[in-house]
């Protein structure tokens, strides 16, 4: 049942997806007659949209999948199982600005036009950094994409130098001496930075996590064709961004909760390439399944926890 709803390129599923986690979010919000409240709200549901059409966007453009919803089904049912997470308008400042700067990187594919692509995908990771600086980890994605596809070119390599230096003019220019000072300021407080408290039991979610993501490579992997191999580059490149996501989590959630978005997105799209893979439809359907009332439990267990 839902494998042919969201198995199909449709904008309902778009509004389905977007709807699910806008009601989960209601659901632990409570903004009965908080007028302040809801108005956070509406502007988190129109980022929310936009980061929802960004993940399609990416994923369409770049053929991670094939034409159909599944990644952004995981990707509600990962986000509803903490829908807080949304909450966060820096943070989905961060993450759309990662994924217009993974976009480009998963680009270079093409092998046309690199530097350009280097460029924009270096100044998008460098804006991300404003909101969330430990999220100039992700420039391993851009050097990484330029292993993959024309390491032999050292200008290539530089281009992210200029670009460095067009972000810090712009923040001069848009804001003050203080502006910059103030950027490397937070960048030493935050970047790196492990939590001194986490919860008692979240290495076990960790590596829980960890488990299924790896057996989700595994099994992408396993199933991709030869024929596929510049899609198996790319899906290469979601697992590191997924890597360097868990890297984020391990670090700062307990500052930031919210950065788990950044384990959702590349976590649902592996989680869609091995929903591909799948022989049986009947398998396809119980991996569905599983994902829904898997999200549903983690946002039970996360609300009698408060109670």
């Amino acid at each position: 049942m839902i494998s042919s709803v969201f198995g199909k390129s449709r904008l309902i599923n778009f509004l389905l997806v977007w709807l699910w986690i806008l009601l989960f979010v209601f659901l632990d919000r409570g903004m009965a007659g908080d007028a302040e409240a809801w108005r956070v709200f509406l502007v988190d549901a129109v980022l929310l949209a936009l980061i929802l059409g960004l993940l399609q966007f990416v994923i369409a453009k770049n053929n991670l999948t094939t034409q159909h919803h599944i990644a952004l089904f995981f990707f509600g049912m990962s986000v509803s199982a903490h829908p807080t997470s949304v909450l966060d308008v820096p943070m989905l400042g961060a993450l759309a600005a990662l994924l217009l700067g993974f976009r480009r990187i998963l680009s270079m594919r093409s092998l046309q036009d690199i530097r350009p692509k280097v460029f924009d995908a270096t100044l998008w990771i460098l804006l991300a950094s404003l909101w969330f600086p430990s999220a100039l980890a992700a420039l391993v994605l851009v050097y990484l994409g330029l292993y993959f596809y024309q390491w032999e070119n050292l200008k290539n390599w530089l281009v992210s130098l200029l670009a460095a230096a067009a972000f810090f003019v712009l923040l001069w220019g848009f804001g003050s001496e203080n502006a910059i000072s103030g950027y490397f300021t937070r960048v030493q407080q935050e970047f790196m930075r492990p939590d001194e408290t986490q919860h008692p039991w979240f290495p076990y979610l960790y590596w829980t996590a960890f488990g299924v993501s790896a057996w989700t490579m595994a099994r992408t992997v396993q199933g991709l064709k030869s024929g596929l191999s510049g899609r198996l580059l790319s899906l290469r490149l979601v697992f590191v961004f997924w890597g360097i996501g868990f890297l984020w989590v391990g670090l700062h959630v307990h500052a930031h909760p919210s950065v788990w978005l950044l384990v959702f997105v590349p976590t649902s799209v592996l989680a869609a390439a091995a929903w591909e893979t799948l022989p049986k439809y009947w398998m396809r359907e119980v991996m569905l399944w599983l994902a829904l009332a898997a999200a549903v439990v983690a946002w039970i267990s996360g609300v009698m926890q408060t109670v």
